[in-house]
């Protein structure tokens, strides 16, 4: 059974690939990915901006890996960046690289940018380990806490 009280756990259903890793940095178990631009080899999510699909590192890889273990789809477990409301969105961190923060909409979305925006949702905050489970209340996240994310398709076709 996965202790998923670390970042990089998932529960059972997830769907877990190996895939093209940007082979510059290291990658820790726990943090969120996304696609280099240029190479399309996975990396942590930077500080920056930067639209989906969103991965999850289900182990770590070294710099020198070229290729690492990353979760597509199901429910992850991933570090809060601030406070997040139970059952809301989350996208990726503008202050601390591989980590979620609440998602803040960029204004009314049209239907020229609705779709930009869709690519920016990482996936839904469920709560903390244990909760949502139709026993437990789920409770909002703080800065630094692992929690549940069911991790959306961030607009990967």
């Amino acid at each position: 059974m996965v202790d998923a009280t670390i970042p990089g756990d998932y529960e059972p259903g997830a769907t877990i690939k190996h895939l093209r890793k940007l082979n510059s940095a290291a990658i820790v178990k726990g943090q969120l990915l996304v696609p280099d631009v240029a190479t399309g080899g996975l990396k942590t999510s930077p500080t920056t901006v930067i639209a989906g699909p969103y991965f999850v590192a289900v182990r770590a890889a070294a710099t020198a890996d070229t290729i690492c273990t990353a979760g597509v789809s199901g429910i992850f477990y991933l570090v809060a960046d601030g406070v997040i409301l139970p059952n809301t969105p989350v996208s990726a961190s503008t202050t601390t690289a591989g980590r979620v923060i609440a998602y803040a909409m960029n204004g009314t979305p049209t239907a020229t940018t609705a779709g930009a925006e869709f690519r920016l949702v990482v996936g839904i905050y469920l709560g903390h380990l244990d909760e949502n489970d139709g026993n437990t209340v789920p409770t909002s996240a703080a800065a630094g806490e692992t929690i549940r994310v069911l991790l959306s398709s961030g607009g990967k076709s």
